[in-house]
């Protein structure tokens, strides 16, 4: 009845808390950031260095990194949406890494659900990066043929 719709970002006020999962009449699931299904792509505060927090079902978030080699990642860096995949503006506070491992690290959310009073649901930030990337490649092929 809001207008809230499947794939929406959560936020608190200090940061993504995870995104709208289902939605009825008078209600929404969220997919938390913690939650094992969750993988949101992310980049280090101060630079480019791109990564995926993945949620551990625990209270703390794997880091991966894509570029896998000499891992660049100190304990204490924030971590923040990379924009990526059109769904969380950039910018916007993820996690603190609290440990690095051989492919990334583990990291603390910063906006710990379980300490949050209040959540807004942001538009999606690039809906037709999130459309294209639903669209079947069959259906497109189809399309570009004219059939």
């Amino acid at each position: 009845n809001q207008g809230v719709a499947v794939g929406m970002p959560v936020l608190s006020p200090r940061g993504v808390v995870g995104r709208i999962l289902e939605v009825g009449a008078n209600s929404s699931r969220v997919l938390l950031l913690l939650d094992s299904e969750s993988v949101l792509p992310v980049r280090r505060a101060r630079d480019e260095v791109v990564a995926f927090a993945e949620g551990r079902g625990d209270s703390l978030l794997r880091i991966r990194l894509i570029n896998l080699g000499i891992n660049p990642l100190k304990v204490g860096d924030m971590l923040v949406t990379s924009g990526a995949g059109g769904y969380y503006q950039p910018g916007k506070a993820v996690a603190i890494v609290s440990e690095r491992t051989a492919d990334g690290g583990l990291a603390r959310v910063v906006s710990d659900p379980a300490a949050t009073d209040y959540v807004a649901v942001m538009p999606i930030f690039e809906p037709q990066a999130v459309r294209v990337s639903e669209t079947p490649v069959e259906r497109a092929v189809d399309d570009e043929d004219g059939e």
